[in-house]
């Protein structure tokens, strides 16, 4: 994987990692956003922290809740997905056999492939292979 595409996740996952943790739900009253951290409210009351959208659409609230869950697990699938084992795997497949029964002569094929799956993704994200 490409240092751009390497640099590209770990600030998502810094981003996720300091946001409040999950799970973010959608209150079901209104278009708020209720974060999992409890706090009290002026009335001495254990609540939730709510985090309004703008204009109050409820479409907008349920995708902020549901990105804090779903942005972590697509991280590491991308980071699954542009491994070297993958690509290793791939190629076992076409051959038809283990990962580890590839020879050397098939590691210039899994180059190939990791540098195919690098520009699929890099192209997604908006970054150089």
């Amino acid at each position: 994987m490409s240092t751009e595409i390497t640099a590209w996740l770990d600030e998502a996952q810094a981003q996720a990692d300091a946001a409040t943790e999950g799970p973010w739900e959608l209150a079901p009253w209104n278009e708020l956003v209720t974060l999992g951290v409890p706090y009290f409210d002026p009335d001495g009351e254990p609540d939730q922290l709510i985090v309004s959208t703008a204009g109050n659409r409820r479409t907008d609230a349920a995708f902020i809740a549901d990105a804090r869950t779903r942005l972590p697990q697509a991280i590491a699938a991308l980071r699954a997905v542009g491994s070297e084992d993958t690509a290793r795997r791939i190629v076992a497949l076409t051959h038809q056999c283990t990962p580890e029964e590839l020879t050397s002569d098939d590691l210039w094929l899994v180059q190939e492939v990791e540098a195919v799956i690098a520009a699929i993704t890099a192209q997604a994200l908006g970054v150089q292979p």
